[in-house]
């Protein structure tokens, strides 16, 4: 929720932004879930692996390039 505008900004990417893609035959469902590879998938989902996404996605400098994919 942005409080400042009154509106939800959850569930819709921002015109300008890359988002993050599963690789090859991998998705995920609703809204991306990202993983830090160190933790191997601890961090996701059951059923979901930690992989590296195959666009340099828009993130803050500190956040692994990763997000949880099913196959």
């Amino acid at each position: 929720m942005d409080v400042k505008a009154g509106s939800h900004v959850c569930c819709k990417p921002k015109p300008g932004t890359t988002a993050p893609k599963c690789p090859g035959g991998m998705s995920f469902s609703g809204i991306p879930v990202l993983c830090d590879p160190a933790d191997g998938d601890d961090g996701c989902p059951a059923g979901f692996t930690c992989s590296t996404s195959t666009t340099h996605f828009t993130k803050d400098s500190a956040s692994p390039n990763s997000l949880c994919c099913k196959a």
